[in-house]
């Protein structure tokens, strides 16, 4: 019977001890999981601080894209600021012309409107140089925003305007096109 205790004692005793291995491999396993968890949630942060980052780069790249085109925009345009200024000095004059030519020809009413036109040329051109590219940009929005159907009127005349102005003041008294060429239909 002392075989059969002890065998019995052998089991037991191996049962303790797989039962003991059995919770240390559970306890390294829960230990091996923390590990790579906290491992998973290091990568994790790195990754986010990464991605933070780059968009922080791409945001700041972006920003100086944008300040460099309006630089540029405003460089043209303060470089073709004197050009536009000269030509509406040049559009002042023609209506003061007109205005002297109409008061000639005993037409005073109309003479007196080519000179109130001739007067807010010069002030818009004046106030074009003043102001700049953003300021006149940023008066124009503003206008814009707080009365629309002046602004769209505004334009339209402005157009109008021009329109006529450039079809009149076109080079060889409208008897030739934009190529320089004899228009058909017309007399040389």
């Amino acid at each position: 019977m002392t075989d059969k205790y002890s065998a019995q004692g052998s089991q037991d005793e191996a049962k303790q001890k797989v039962g003991e291995a059995a919770d240390k491999a559970k306890q390294k396993a829960g230990e091996v999981t923390d590990q790579a968890k906290q491992k998973f949630s290091e990568a994790a942060q790195e990754a986010k601080s990464r991605a933070g980052e780059v968009t922080e780069t791409v945001k700041a790249q972006a920003q100086e894209a944008r300040a460099r085109v309006e630089a540029e925009a405003e460089k043209g345009f303060e470089q073709g600021k004197g050009q536009v200024m000269s030509q509406v000095s040049g559009v002042a004059q023609a209506f003061r012309r007109t205005s002297e030519q109409l008061r000639e020809e005993d037409q005073g009413d109309l003479a007196g409107y080519t000179e109130r036109i001739a007067e807010q040329v010069e002030k818009v051109s004046g106030y074009l140089e003043g102001k700049g590219m953003r300021g006149a940009v940023s008066d124009l929005e503003t206008l814009a925003r707080r009365r629309p159907g002046l602004f769209v009127g505004g334009a339209l005349v402005v157009g109008l305007v021009a329109a006529r102005f450039l079809r009149s003041s076109s080079t060889g008294s409208g008897s030739q096109d934009a190529y320089g060429q004899s228009a058909p239909g017309r007399d040389s």
